[in-house]
């Protein structure tokens, strides 16, 4: 086992590299979203904990207090790479170039989100995944940061709903749409947050539901987006 060189450039690839060693053995045995949960939970929390900026009473940021390091110049390297870590969350999830690279925007999988209130039914998928009068397609004005913490937040509590294929009838109205049960192959992945503070009763949620290709898609484009924004890798060796 090698020393993790830096756990905000050196982890985040390597959790890519043991989901693509390990996604073949877990395809084999039906294990594949569970594997992609277990790597894609910690891969989006350490980064965040460890790069977001909170602001001070005068609106100063304040850097996590472990994001340091001894060598003074690594950890301006690391504030700067946290001040466009920042920046990465305030763009818009649908076209951010710093996330997605030259595509724009997520081309591999397909994106829900909304915000809801008391309607929140896991029984009703047909409701969730774009189809019929509640069609919720990702919201051109949520933020990269919007979406990772509810996912994040919905991975850190167990609250990710797992659906299979989804049944609609010809007037777009589902048909057998249930929670997944047994073995039947997962099409779709349902992340749910509340709204509430932590002493209130729940009475709203935010989602973002996503395909298992499309949580890939983002995992990949996190842990790169990550390294293209260390500003100590135009100091390193091509």
């Amino acid at each position: 086992m090698t020393i993790y060189s830096d756990w905000l450039r050196d982890f985040p690839h390597r959790c890519i590299e043991t989901l693509t060693l390990l996604e073949p053995i877990a395809r084999e045995h039906g294990r594949e979203v569970t594997l992609l949960l277990s790597v894609g939970s910690i891969l989006l929390n350490v980064p965040m904990e460890r790069l977001k900026l909170r602001l001070d009473k005068s609106k100063r940021p304040i850097e996590h207090p472990m994001a340091g390091h001894p060598d003074e110049a690594a950890r301006t390297a690391n504030r700067e790479l946290a001040l466009k870590f920042r920046a990465m969350l305030e763009e818009r999830f649908t076209t951010s170039q710093t996330l997605w690279g030259s595509s724009g925007g997520p081309k591999t999988g397909e994106w829900w989100a909304g915000d809801l209130g008391k309607e929140y039914d896991p029984a009703q998928p047909i409701y969730w995944f774009g189809h019929g009068p509640n069609e919720h397609k990702m919201p051109d004005e949520w933020r990269v940061g919007k979406v990772i913490s509810v996912i994040r937040n919905a991975c850190a509590h167990a609250h990710v709903l797992t659906y299979g294929s989804i049944a609609v009838k010809e007037d777009g109205t589902g048909d057998k749409d249930q929670v997944m049960e047994g073995k039947e192959q997962i099409s779709r992945l349902l992340f749910v947050s509340l709204r509430n503070a932590l002493d209130e009763q729940p009475t709203k949620f935010r989602f973002v539901g996503t395909t298992p290709e499309g949580f890939v898609a983002l995992l990949h484009r996190w842990a790169t987006a990550i390294s293209d924004l260390d500003p100590t890798r135009r100091n390193s060796p091509p």
